[in-house]
């Protein structure tokens, strides 16, 4: 008897173990393809000598007035998810063709949940290719790189020369009922009671750079249990390895009146740039249905 119960144990714990490999939606090396994405606008697959590194999924391409979005195929309604990407963004001086930009960077680039069909593509520049008004509901995590719409006063934004204020990070919660508050409306953040867009806005820890600091991991965690959206951030280069699994932000909305993950939707990332430029490069992108622990 002892021994059917161990074996039934162990047929159990090997069921468990399919059971967490079954739970990943996607998960894509984007130097070897974009086999469970859909590419629209400027993204594309940016080849090596290009990229400086292996073929990655470039949304822009440190030129103005891109918008580059990507969508997973799957389309779902889960309890939780882990939504995890690496990437990196970086700014220079010059466009492709060797043109000068302007020396601050923009704007920024976004990681969502919405109910969308897989061509979706929203409004440019601080829209980030997500916001735009063609769609009322949508969860998504910010990482902003667009002085104008930074943390601090108008003073501390007025340029991103020795600044860090510009780089941000923040939830989005927008739905019918709380509007858009499209970010280019104003600069001012929302409380979680809120909702809409710019929750919870937060400076990276000290130390953290975004822009030109190398690729970073982003884990993006939204949990219907808890009502809770949690981002984690790891750096994945050497000069940034002293971060790891770091908690930046964490919003935890009262369910009375706002209720996550109420919708089937798809994953999907999104950047944009106006007339200030940025390169938005993803190396690699997974899903976990359910949640998972900081990776």
């Amino acid at each position: 008897m002892v021994k059917v119960r161990t074996l039934l144990g162990i047929a159990v714990a090997a069921m468990a173990v399919g059971a967490a490999q079954a739970a990943t939606v996607v998960d894509t090396d984007f130097s070897k393809g974009s086999e469970g994405w859909v590419i629209n606008g400027t993204a594309q697959l940016l080849d090596p000598k290009t990229a400086g590194v292996a073929q990655v999924l470039s949304l822009t391409q440190n030129t103005g007035n891109q918008t580059g979005t990507v969508w997973t195929e799957a389309k779902q309604m889960p309890a939780s998810f882990s939504f995890i990407a690496d990437v990196r963004i970086r700014h220079e001086l010059k466009d492709p063709d060797g043109n000068d930009v302007n020396e601050c960077p923009a704007d920024g680039f976004a990681m969502a949940f919405a109910p969308v069909e897989t061509d979706y593509i929203g409004g440019g520049g601080g829209a980030v290719s997500l916001h735009s008004g063609e769609i009322d509901t949508f969860h998504n995590m910010l990482v902003n790189t667009w002085r104008g719409q930074g943390s601090g006063n108008d003073e501390e934004r007025a340029t991103c020369a020795g600044n860090t204020k510009y780089e941000t990070f923040e939830f989005g919660v927008v739905t019918p009922e709380f509007g858009d508050y499209t970010r280019l409306e104003d600069g001012i953040a929302r409380t979680v009671d809120e909702g809409g867009a710019k929750v919870n806005q937060v400076n990276p820890p000290a130390g953290m750079k975004i822009v030109n600091g190398g690729f970073y991991r982003y884990q993006w965690n939204v949990d219907t249990a808890t009502n809770t959206m949690t981002l984690y951030v790891t750096g994945l280069d050497e000069a940034n390895k002293q971060f790891q699994k770091v908690k930046v932000n964490e919003a935890k909305f009262d369910p009375a009146k706002v209720k996550l993950l109420s919708f089937e939707g798809r994953w999907g990332m999104a950047a944009a740039t106006g007339g200030a430029v940025q390169h938005t490069d993803i190396a690699r992108a997974r899903i976990e249905v359910p949640m998972v622990e900081a990776q």
